[in-house]
């Protein structure tokens, strides 16, 4: 099962890049979608094992900051 969704996961993160092209960064430099959505999912995925395995769930305020950082990347 883990398996099937890691590949679901890359699959979605393929389109998702294709959606988005290239992205330009603050500093000017270029990166392609696909890793720009693999960075921002990875983001997601770390703040939410975190919490979860301090027997948590993360808060909104908690993703509004991770979409807060991506945005200034992108400023």
């Amino acid at each position: 099962k883990m398996e099937q969704f890691f590949k679901k996961l890359k699959e979605e993160k393929l389109k998702l890049g294709k959606l988005f092209g290239d992205v330009v960064l603050s500093t000017g430099k270029k990166v392609s979608g696909e890793i720009f959505m693999g960075s921002l999912l990875g983001a997601l995925g770390r703040a939410v094992f975190e919490k979860v395995s301090q027997g948590e769930m993360p808060n909104e305020k908690e993703f509004k900051e991770i979409k807060d950082i991506f945005i200034a990347a992108l400023s």
